[in-house]
């Protein structure tokens, strides 16, 4: 239960209108549970070690990173991720891009950043992508 006891100075949290602060929810207790987001992960490579540089590479080159991203070749992606499933990551790269195009940022690995997962016994999933034409707002193409 991180920082229910104390604020961001490190001094003492006051009561919240007496409500505990700790949380009775968890996703064992719910028929379904989502997890979403910028969840960082990344391809273990760095830009020196890519056979060239981002704007000289093939989608089918940049698809491939997805063989260095234990996100997507290891199950659980990560210890709080037990139990969730995810649908196939068959899209390209979330992130980086630079706001307002379809170019990847030269200066950062491509990663598929932006995931979504669940559990449930009646979750059912019909349809997982990246959203590649929203542009405009973000270095990330929402999932």
């Amino acid at each position: 239960e991180a920082f229910q006891g104390e604020n961001l100075l490190g001094g003492a949290r006051p009561p919240k209108l007496g409500f505990q602060r700790g949380s009775t929810f968890n996703a064992a207790g719910h028929d379904c549970s989502f997890v979403f987001g910028d969840l960082n992960f990344r391809p273990n490579v760095s830009l020196e070690e890519l056979p060239r540089g981002i704007a000289n590479m093939t989608l089918e080159e940049v698809m491939a990173l997805q063989a260095l991203d234990p996100s997507v070749c290891e199950r659980p992606a990560d210890a709080a991720l037990e139990g969730f499933a995810e649908g196939e990551v068959g899209f390209p790269p979330t992130y980086k891009y630079k706001v307002g195009t379809n170019s990847l940022d030269e200066n950062r690995v491509p990663a598929w950043t932006d995931r979504v997962f669940f559990r449930g016994e009646r979750v059912e999933l019909a349809r997982y992508q990246a959203h590649l034409a929203l542009r405009h707002t973000s270095d990330h193409r929402p999932v």
